[in-house]
């Protein structure tokens, strides 16, 4: 019985640790969130999240196909955000070169 009562007190602290490490992310988030409505003037709820892509034909008009972040996930084509923070750093920079 105290064995059990000591993993229940170790399991409510790692619970409690985990509860301030959400509610700090949490706050990163909205802080990230109110700083891109500020720099940008975007409202990230506004923003559709959507896959768009072009094929190219020898002869008529290009193919356009939009996809759902569901069929994206469904088909396997993932976002590598890796790439997209890399891309957005880049940017970043370049418009602070501007800047200058």
């Amino acid at each position: 019985m105290r064995a059990q009562r000591q993993q229940l007190t170790r399991l409510q602290e790692q619970r409690g640790a985990l509860d301030v490490e959400l509610a700090q992310k949490n706050m990163s988030v909205q802080n990230l969130r109110e700083r891109i409505q500020q720099k940008y003037h975007v409202n990230l709820d506004d923003v559709r999240s959507e896959c768009i892509t072009i094929t190219f034909a020898d002869e008529g008009p290009a193919k356009v196909h939009v996809m759902t972040p569901e069929e994206m996930a469904q088909s396997g084509a993932a976002t590598d955000w890796t790439a997209v923070g890399q891309q957005i750093e880049t940017l970043q920079q370049r418009l602070d070169e501007i800047g200058r």
